[in-house]
């Protein structure tokens, strides 16, 4: 038996984990269908395009034998999307060598719905990825309507690419090289067999990382830039949302959090923005839980949204506009259907004032969300230890 975390133990008992928290315990399979890489993130925005071919760049953090991955065929918070979607993908490693997925054994891979997740077949014969490595999923994408889904970021540092329009694309799922773009479509996860650790990161665009800026990890956002060197993660945040939306939309993210071991929540800020009762978002944070209960939850303090009138160049200079401060007394608590909290909130707004340098937007360009230069100094002080989540 191993501390992890201040009152948190997992519990090795041959094959199966008992993790225990302040208020309950869960107990874990140790082996299990698990999410075994990083750069998974939903892809939140709408475009008027109909087809697309995406090169999205992922690290192995398990060595990846069998495998299969998930697309996704909805938009926003699990709304449907327009048509019905039709894909072929492949796994790329090393790069220029790929392999095929298969729905049903066809290349072809259809959605069920306009509101659905596609999840491919199990490669055979299987892959061999190592621990650490870099590799590519590449996707050839026709959404059966008006529009396509699209996560609103593309590394050109790792060789993410992204061509897009509203004629049929070039199929170069096995071949050639797709264009770069400030933009991608990402897989939903990608799963193997595993004993690892995988973490959901549930959230709005902080969690997604609007203001953040690609560089060689491929993490971006609150969350994954401060486990995803070691740990796997799918990040199922949504820009602009709310936790009274997740409360009422969550199936198709239920599904994709079996592919997770634990999860972090980190909500709040669009609900006290828009007016929501304190009760309420309490009321909706508690719920989350049990959405996934084979699984334990941590949760995150939430950042005030300030306004400057010195591009956030000062502490004296800001105003709290939206503050987070009641929400926040209670997450410390430790409400009672999670096994611990983050504090965020604290480490980047000390005395609820964003981090100042003396130059001007050094940790926020807006006032709500933070920028790359932030959220490095949030890593390098790991304000989340990925150990935590040991299993």
């Amino acid at each position: 038996m191993k501390a992890c975390f201040q009152h948190f133990l997992v519990c090795c008992v041959f094959s199966c984990l008992t993790v225990s928290g302040q208020n309950a315990s869960v107990t874990l399979s140790q082996v299990y269908q698990g999410n075994v890489a990083t750069g998974i993130y939903q892809n939140d925005n709408t475009g008027g395009f109909q087809y697309f071919m995406s090169r999205s760049a992922h690290y192995a953090r398990d060595y990846i034998t069998n495998v299969k991955i998930v697309l996704q065929n909805y938009s926003f918070s699990e709304s449907a999307s327009s048509g019905i979607g039709v894909y072929k993908a492949s796994i790329e490693y090393p790069a220029g060598t790929f392999t095929l997925f298969t729905c049903s054994s066809s290349t072809t891979c259809t959605a069920a719905s306009t509101n659905s997740i596609v999840t491919t077949d199990t490669i055979s014969p299987a892959v061999a990825i190592p621990k650490g490595a870099l590799f590519w999923i590449r996707i050839l994408g026709n959404s059966g309507g008006s529009s396509s889904n699209y996560f609103p970021h593309g590394n050109s540092t790792l060789g993410e690419g992204y061509t897009f329009g509203s004629q049929a694309q070039p199929d170069l799922t096995t071949s050639g090289t797709v264009s770069y773009y400030n933009a991608n479509f990402k897989p939903l996860a990608i799963v193997s067999t595993t004993a690892s650790p995988s973490v959901c990161l549930i959230g709005d665009s902080r969690v997604q990382g609007l203001q953040d800026t690609y560089d060689n990890t491929g993490d971006l956002g609150t969350l994954a830039r401060q486990i995803g060197q070691t740990l796997p993660y799918i990040s199922l945040a949504v820009g602009g949302s709310t936790v009274a939306t997740y409360a009422t939309s969550h199936t198709l993210r239920t599904q994709l959090a079996a592919y997770c071991s634990a999860a972090i929540v980190a909500y709040g800020i669009n609900d006290l923005y828009g007016g929501i009762s304190l009760s309420t978002i309490e009321t909706n944070l508690s719920a989350i839980p049990g959405y996934t209960p084979n699984i334990p939850l941590w949760i995150a303090t939430v950042e005030n949204e300030n306004s400057s009138t010195d591009n956030f160049e000062s502490a004296i200079n800001q105003t709290v506009a939206t503050s987070a401060s009641a929400l926040n007394t209670w997450i410390r608590t430790v409400p009672s259907t999670y096994y611990g909290f983050f504090e965020l909130a604290q480490n980047d707004q000390p005395n609820g004032y964003w981090l100042f340098t003396g130059g001007a937007n050094y940790a926020t360009p807006d006032g709500t969300h933070q920028t790359r230069a932030l959220l490095e100094v949030m890593k390098a002080i790991r304000v989340i230890d990925p150990a935590v989540f040991s299993r």
